[in-house]
């Protein structure tokens, strides 16, 4: 069974100092992630998500516990850095130097195959970058992800400002992607659609694991269970209310 686990924490704790005093992110995390899960993490924004996926990566130190991984962990991290992107490049030539093919899950695909996928039709795959709407370039860095080998995929709030046609392209292409999916989203209806387990950022410094989808969670706890990271009262109710209508009314 622990094969199946590709990475596994032992009381795993996270704080860090700020103002003289000690801010405690999450204590005693036991979580195993198993091959092929389907993740998504909530909580309210600045509760510690990000800083979550940064610890399970090795780029963060827990300051508490540990972290076991299994073997031939290959980890994709995909935010929407699209600063990444080279503007005097065209989408052809951002995913291939020389030649017209590219490598993808094992077979060799001719570019404009490939990049008609995410939906670009060949004219713009010849037109500089620069061109390119928010949402191609999303598409054209999600192009670049999946032509890497890696059998863990981390998206950090991957659905922020996206068109409709490339919500759908991702959904999609999380749906088929054949390995581990870890969400950071505040969209309810991107992660009923895209996984199967939560964790939770609750009161208390604690994060819970839940069985099943965001509107799952809801209907048992509603959002009262969730971290409230303001300390005056007033930004605690305008943090409930931020959070509440992120996520009951993102259509």
């Amino acid at each position: 069974e622990s094969a199946l686990n590709i990475i596994e924490t032992f009381d795993l704790s996270f704080s860090y100092h700020t103002d003289n005093e000690n801010k405690n992110i999450f204590e005693n995390l036991n979580l195993k992630i198993r091959r092929n899960d389907r993740i998504g993490i909530i909580g309210a924004n600045g509760s510690g998500k990000s800083t979550l996926v940064k610890i399970l990566q090795g780029i963060y130190p827990p300051k508490k516990g540990k972290i076991k991984f299994g073997e031939n962990v290959n980890i994709k991290y995909f935010d929407q850095n699209k600063q990444s992107i080279n503007l005097n490049k065209t989408p052809w030539s951002t995913l291939v130097e020389n030649g017209d093919h590219v490598d993808f899950m094992s077979e060799k695909i001719h570019i404009l195959s490939y990049l008609k996928r995410f939906l670009f039709d060949e004219k713009k795959c010849l037109q500089s970058n620069s061109t390119l709407s928010g949402g191609e370039k999303v598409r054209l860095l999600l192009a670049k992800t999946f032509l890497k080998k890696h059998n863990f995929l981390i998206l950090d709030e991957p659905t922020n400002d996206l068109d409709f046609d490339t919500l759908n392209l991702l959904k999609v292409t999380i749906k088929n992607y054949d390995g581990t999916v870890l969400i950071i989203s505040h969209d309810r209806f991107f992660l009923d659609n895209t996984v199967e387990k939560l964790l939770v950022f609750e009161n208390n410094n604690r994060i819970s694991k839940h069985e099943g989808n965001f509107s799952d969670y809801y209907k048992k706890f509603g959002l009262e269970k969730l971290k409230i990271v303001n300390n005056n009262v007033k930004n605690k109710t305008l943090n409930k209310k931020i959070i509440t209508k992120k996520f009951i009314n993102k259509k």
